[in-house]
């Protein structure tokens, strides 16, 4: 997740944990704080799996502008990934970028990185690590390369955090000899009463 600092566009990649694929991205001019309410919504979406028990969906704010992952710290975002203790989200230091940059060409060059959409590839493809490049978008206005920043903070965060395929559990593997409801209630429609007729469940 990155938040655009002087009023241009700020984003988000969704990622999946295992494949290492990209899913969706986003990216507007945004409140900080609305944005942080947008990214719990997409998290509680993607991540929470309706009642699987999967674990939420890891956010990964960048922290250098930092109204928004303060904002998703104060809502008490769950499974925020945090560089520093003492500092909510991605903290993009020198060190941080060089490492991450190395990442992402590594998992590019080997297919373990997935970019699908035509925005996170023609970012990635034309960002060069200077801060001060912009893009030009769809309306003819300069913006930063927010989504190939969420594509390197995805790198690094790859690198330090497992991610396991949550298998869902069959709901037609039962006990041996252990019937449901149901099964009782296929067989009645098939066995005939004593006049011929199905037989009826009882009430």
């Amino acid at each position: 997740t990155r938040h655009g600092a002087r009023g241009d566009q700020g984003g988000f990649v969704i990622w999946s944990g295992t494949t290492r694929e990209e899913v969706a991205y986003w990216r507007a001019r945004e409140d900080p704080g609305r944005m942080a309410s947008i990214i719990m919504k997409v998290q509680a979406m993607y991540g929470r799996d309706r009642g699987s028990g999967c674990r939420p969906a890891v956010v990964c704010p960048e922290s250098n502008a930092s109204a928004c992952a303060v904002s998703l710290e104060e809502r008490g975002c769950p499974d925020m990934y945090n560089t520093h203790d003492h500092i909510p989200g991605f903290y993009m230091t020198d060190v941080h970028k060089q490492t991450a940059e190395e990442h992402l060409i590594d998992g590019l060059r080997s297919g373990d990185i997935r970019p699908r959409s035509k925005a996170l590839c023609s970012d990635i493809a034309r960002y060069d690590g200077s801060a001060k490049r912009l893009r030009t978008d769809t309306k003819g206005e300069k913006a930063h390369f927010e989504l190939a920043v969420c594509a390197l903070m995805a790198a690094y965060v790859f690198k330090e955090v497992s991610f396991v395929r949550h298998d869902p559990v069959d709901e037609k593997r039962r006990t041996p000899g252990r019937y449901s409801v149901g099964d009782l209630d296929k067989w009645r429609r098939k066995a005939a009463g004593p006049y011929g007729q199905p037989a009826q469940r009882g009430r």
